[in-house]
């Protein structure tokens, strides 16, 4: 068996989306922002064709929104958006545990312990986009064990363009989040998934909806640093 699997070439269409992806999180392209494609296609010297190839890479991964007859737009929310957002994604995340329960494994649990590590450590180093990114991936894979196709897409259609936001702000150096709190939620839901535990979910999501509400950014931000909680005891 090799070591590596072959790497693809990456297209011209994918180096224009990683210069617009990082253009976005250094604050070039503001949230809500036009991205004219024309203007773009004449900065970077490349047709228009690939600017718009990868504007719909960056839509797949909920950094950028297309609206019919205006164009892409860098993704924006609103507190009182995301609030709003919460509230459905707690109801269907919290039906997606309670499905979730009778078929996680031990080694899901593992899996799941891992990435929340992987969370851990992303803290530690501020390495702000591996965060957002693994705790993506986490409740991607909680969803996933819902084994229900029409929650998973739902949840996902739902969340993705709200943890785009939430990288940017934090990418952009608005970290007034409590991590820490965040992280300890995380791991309540791994527990509850490891006990089986028949307490209803979705009080878990609603404790933490309600962290991140608290340290949701007003409209001006803050440049504070991300701020570690104290681990829970067991």
């Amino acid at each position: 068996m090799p070591l590596f699997a072959p790497i693809e070439p990456e297209t011209l269409a994918g180096k224009v989306a990683t210069h617009i992806r990082r253009a976005i999180y250094s604050g070039k392209f503001k949230p809500g922002e036009h991205i004219v494609e024309t203007r773009v296609a004449r900065a970077m010297g490349v047709a228009q064709s690939s600017v718009r190839e990868a504007l719909q890479q960056l839509e797949s991964l909920g950094l950028v929104v297309k609206f019919p007859n205006r164009g892409s737009f860098v993704v924006d929310f609103s507190e009182e958006q995301s609030r709003q957002a919460y509230v459905v994604r707690s109801t269907l995340e919290g039906l997606a545990i309670g499905l979730a329960l009778p078929r996680c494994t031990s080694k899901d649990v593992k899996h799941l312990r891992g990435l929340l590590a992987r969370m851990r450590a992303s803290t530690r180093q501020k390495d702000f986009e591996e965060f957002i990114e693994t705790d993506m991936e986490l409740h991607s894979y909680v969803w996933k064990l819902s084994a229900n196709p029409y929650l998973e897409k739902a949840l996902q259609a739902l969340a993705a363009p709200q943890f785009a936001y939430y990288k940017i702000l934090l990418m952009s150096g608005r970290r007034d989040w409590d991590v820490g709190a965040v992280m300890n939620k995380h791991a309540e839901i791994i527990e509850r998934l490891e006990n089986r535990s028949k307490k209803d979910p979705r009080r878990i999501i609603d404790e933490l909806r309600r962290v991140v509400w608290k340290n949701l950014p007003d409209e001006k931000g803050s440049a504070a640093d991300l701020r570690p909680s104290p681990r829970r005891r067991r």
